[in-house]
């Protein structure tokens, strides 16, 4: 498996482990084989609490979030927040990645789920 990952001199992949430097470049493939060869751990975060489901939903990598969330696993939540109290699906309205957001409002997972509430400013609008 191999692949090449561009980086600059910018700090914010200083706190990356591998999955999340996959999931934000949109590495599918890798993430995949990351997680199926327990080399590393979804629940994994970065220094704002950004879990991979997060930075896939900020990126806008629908691919990796379906697979996170088909798979059912525990720690592929979608009320899991970031250190700024942001869910996958704010971070998805807040990047203009509004085909991930409705992905997400529709899954079952989220019917189930308080996801947006009084601290929140999403626009539903956006969403329909």
């Amino acid at each position: 498996c191999s692949a090449s990952f561009p980086i600059d001199n910018n700090e914010w992949y200083a706190h990356y482990t591998p999955l999340l430097l996959a999931a934000h470049q949109g590495h599918f493939q890798i993430v995949k084989w990351l997680l199926e060869q327990k080399h590393s751990v979804a629940g994994e975060k970065d220094s704002g609490l950004n879990t991979v489901l997060l930075v896939a939903a900020n990126r806008g990598h629908l691919d990796i979030i379906q697979f996170l969330l088909d798979a059912n696993h525990p720690w592929s939540s979608v009320t899991e927040r970031n250190r700024h109290g942001r869910t996958a699906v704010l971070c998805a309205v807040e990047n203009g990645n509004f085909e991930v957001a409705r992905w997400l409002i529709s899954n079952k997972q989220f019917s189930s789920a308080r996801i947006v509430d009084e601290r929140d400013t999403l626009d539903n609008n956006v969403l329909q």
